[in-house]
């Protein structure tokens, strides 16, 4: 039984784990978009050719950076874990009542 116990625990752990990737996602996500309420395109109004071109570089990727944040790419990998994990307990609660 202690098999069982273990994969039980696993599956809680990704229920959890997947639970907290939305989370964090959410708060993220709104947090970006209450500091740059104006999107990715004040990056593109800036006058940046005074800079090296190390830092123009940095400068240009950043709309690129913001759209990935905002596109909720972490929450859909927390739902997908959390799925994981909760089909992983609906099978171990099937198993444990047919093997009764």
């Amino acid at each position: 039984m202690a098999s069982l116990e273990l994969v039980v625990s696993v599956g809680a752990g990704l229920a959890a784990v997947g639970i907290g990737f939305v989370v964090i996602d959410y708060f993220l996500v709104r947090l970006v978009k209450r500091m740059y309420p104006q999107g990715s395109q004040a990056w593109t109004q800036m006058d940046i050719s005074h800079l090296n071109a190390k830092d123009q570089r940095r400068f240009q990727a950043i709309p690129t950076r913001y759209e990935e944040v905002t596109s909720h790419k972490m929450r859909r990998l927390g739902l997908a874990v959390s799925a994981c994990g909760l089909l992983i307990l609906v099978g171990c609660g099937i198993w444990h009542f047919v093997s009764r």
